[in-house]
């Protein structure tokens, strides 16, 4: 990640490599959005 935005590369329930662009919408908390148009809301730990 650089500031606000980034990618990374999920790992899906068959095993697979997906690879997303990330943006930080609040503290801790990130939309993910894969390759394929899924958005997911990730939370930092």
């Amino acid at each position: 990640m650089t500031g606000k935005y980034g990618d990374c590369t999920l790992i899906n329930e068959n095993g697979d490599e997906v690879y997303a662009d990330a943006e930080w919408i609040r503290n801790g908390v990130m939309i993910i959005i894969d390759e394929d148009g899924n958005e997911y809301e990730m939370e930092a730990q």
